[in-house]
């Protein structure tokens, strides 16, 4: 299906295939303003009591139907050790727009043509974005591509053969499947007529009403459509992110955890760390940053990135109980428990003593 438009660019575009549309090239570096982000030196991690670790303990415990509390209750802590660990995050807000050709049904009223003026091109359209970091999806028609075409299902009568009889105006009788009998409810062997369809076998089409023809419901019922190019433009926010090496508890629980922002930047093309006192969280900074101008920044339009760290702190509390020496941890702000080796954990069928 071919269009009198003069949009050269768009010549090639197929109905409901989207065609995504190159960004325009953004500014080079040396075009850009100099902007020198402020670091300090992060703070020493905040320091938990044995208090505040026991009662941390009982809350996990208490949320764990098979889960003693004589344990958190009554073990004798015998040494804590505070440390902590960072987690870095990179967020690379980006937006992407594709065009295809769509068709409604055309029910009268305005249309904006080519008389009107010259398609635009795609990344020229006005779009409401929404705020950073957040992802959505919006639909909005290409200005000047309107134009009205016959209807490719109906050829423009507006109406078409109804698909459930084929035209016919009638259905198998779907009780005695076409036979205008069943088999007698009381005398084996005997027969009766059908009561859905009297005996003759077939009904009238539910769907025409024995029309054989159904309104088109591509056009519904008009003979013509509007055609014209959908715009969908997409803003996605790509996440990385890494915890610094910390063997005591898993990376996924660290990921999770909350943490005190001791850096926080918000800007386009933002520049990897290079002030930071530990070189692991650097060198993170840098490959992330590399790996979304890479993977991303080809073919999206950048709008936004940011990049912060958290300061996770960590407290490793040594306990007696019976006997046995162990450990369990208390990390993150909100004071998560990891405690793999709680010696009260029973399973549902067992009873707590």
């Amino acid at each position: 299906m071919s269009f009198p438009m003069r949009l050269p660019s768009h010549q090639r575009i197929q109905f409901d295939k989207p065609v995504a549309v190159p960004p325009p090239k953004s500014k080079q570096p040396s075009e850009q303003k100099d902007c020198s982000p402020i670091r300090t030196t992060h703070p020493s991690p905040p320091e938990i009591d044995e208090k505040d670790a026991r009662k941390a303990l009982l809350g996990h415990v208490s949320n764990r139907y098979c889960y003693g509390k004589s344990a958190a209750k009554h073990m004798i802590i015998t040494k804590m050790n505070h440390s902590s660990t960072f987690h870095y995050s990179l967020e690379t807000f980006t937006e992407t727009r594709q065009v295809a050709w769509t068709f409604e049904p055309y029910l009268g009223g305005h249309l904006d043509t080519s008389v009107g003026g010259i398609p635009p091109d795609p990344w020229s359209v006005s779009v409401d974005s929404p705020q950073a970091f957040e992802t959505r999806t919006i639909h909005l028609p290409v200005p000047h591509t309107d134009c009205i075409r016959t209807c490719h299902v109906c050829g423009g009568v507006g109406r078409r053969r109804c698909y459930t009889c084929n035209g016919t105006g009638w259905e198998t009788c779907y009780s005695c499947t076409g036979d205008g009998y069943k088999p007698h409810q009381f005398v084996q062997g005997d027969k009766e007529r059908c009561l859905h369809c009297y005996g003759n076998g077939r009904k009238k089409c539910w769907k025409c009403n024995s029309d054989g023809m159904i309104t088109c419901k591509v056009c519904s019922g008009t003979g013509q459509i509007r055609c014209y190019l959908k715009l969908t433009v997409n803003w996605t926010n790509h996440v990385d992110d890494f915890i610094m090496d910390q063997d005591e508890i898993p990376k996924e629980r660290l990921k999770c955890a909350f943490g005190k922002i001791i850096l926080d930047e918000t800007g386009e093309q933002l520049q990897a760390l290079s002030h930071f006192p530990h070189s692991t969280v650097t060198r993170a900074s840098s490959n992330i940053l590399k790996k979304h101008q890479d993977s991303y920044l080809q073919t999206e339009k950048l709008v936004v990135q940011r990049q912060r760290i958290y300061l996770i702190p960590i407290t490793r509390v040594s306990y007696s109980w019976r006997g046995k020496s162990k450990f369990f941890w208390v990390y993150g702000t909100d004071k998560t428990i990891h405690a793999p080796d709680y010696p009260q954990k029973f399973c549902c069928d067992c009873s707590i003593s």
